[in-house]
């Protein structure tokens, strides 16, 4: 299977192409655009994919942080809104025929009642955030494009996801890369958060990707997965793990320019639809991921 995979300089596309070469996913061949890739425009998108050849396609690259949503919401909507279609009308002119995997969020679903977690895919979509109402629209758009130009696709909505080298404007990566730093002396044993009474569903970054190969195998077009643990964990659970790993007295405190204008209080999803349908399952620990990252970051603070 030869896989394109836009997005591949970052978070998940770095991972991916990891696993991919260590044969973790398979047979796959995966296939980056040529260097400069970007969504600005058809001929930049033209141009990258000029004389790659692939099978299926996995559609990662957006603007994925949240409060650069709020701050940007025009450049969020240009990127992955408005880059999804260009991409999309680049793949309708090669008369595209395989699978399109289109990499969306577990964040449309937005506030969602107690009474109705864990989340499953019929419930309806009610994005909280620029980020999360973008990438509503860009699943629209796929599965338009699917109707008439002729190409399965598939929509996946990962839920939160945790790995190395994960920019520390997301919580976890922060906490963690906080937290090597104050126990190699860099820092002092005082951390600024925001909300820490919130839950979110993690799942290791390697089960994610794990996710995504299955759905382009055993996926059923024109259907929507959620990819998550099924567990629902505080945040200052997980905060406070670290902090015992690492041995330390931490003073942690709440900054008010860390919270979010619009806080999901809880969230915990259902994968019961893509188990059953690829028998995928996640394999890693979440407390086996957390000792990963840390032992990781305090490796790069002690060499």
């Amino acid at each position: 299977m030869r896989v394109l995979v836009t997005g591949h300089t970052g978070f998940v596309g770095r991972h991916l192409f990891a696993c991919a070469a260590e044969g973790m996913v398979g047979d796959v061949v995966c296939v980056p655009p040529k260097d400069g890739f970007s969504l600005d425009s058809i001929e930049a998108i033209e141009a990258s994919l000029s004389g790659l050849f692939f099978d299926n396609v996995i559609h990662l690259a957006a603007q994925s942080h949240v409060p650069t949503s709020f701050a940007e919401p025009l450049a969020t909507f240009d990127s992955n809104v408005m880059g999804t279609v260009r991409l999309l009308q680049v793949l309708h002119r090669r008369q595209f025929t395989g699978r399109l995997l289109y990499i969306s969020s577990g964040d449309v679903y937005g506030h969602v009642d107690a009474d109705s977690l864990p989340v499953n895919e019929r419930q309806k979509p009610l994005p909280a955030n620029p980020y999360a109402a973008s990438k509503l629209a860009a699943e629209s758009a796929c599965m338009a494009w699917a109707r008439f130009a002729g190409f399965a696709t598939i929509i996946a909505r990962p839920f939160n996801h945790l790995g190395r080298d994960q920019k520390t404007s997301f919580a976890v990566a922060r906490f963690v890369d906080s937290i090597a730093k104050m126990a190699t002396g860099r820092e002092p044993l005082r951390l600024a958060t925001g909300r820490l009474d919130v839950t979110r569903d993690f799942l290791d970054v390697r089960d994610v990707i794990d996710a995504y190969f299955a759905l382009l195998r055993h996926g059923e077009p024109g259907e929507i997965y959620n990819i998550c643990s099924g567990t629902e964990r505080r945040l200052d659970e997980i905060l406070q793990s670290l902090i015992r790993a690492a041995h330390l007295n931490v003073d942690c405190h709440v900054d008010p320019t860390l919270v979010r204008p619009v806080e999901l209080l809880r969230m915990v999803g259902d994968a019961s639809k893509l188990r059953a349908q690829t028998g995928w399952a996640p394999k890693i620990p979440l407390a086996d991921t957390l000792n990963d990252l840390l032992t990781y970051q305090l490796r790069k603070y002690t060499t």
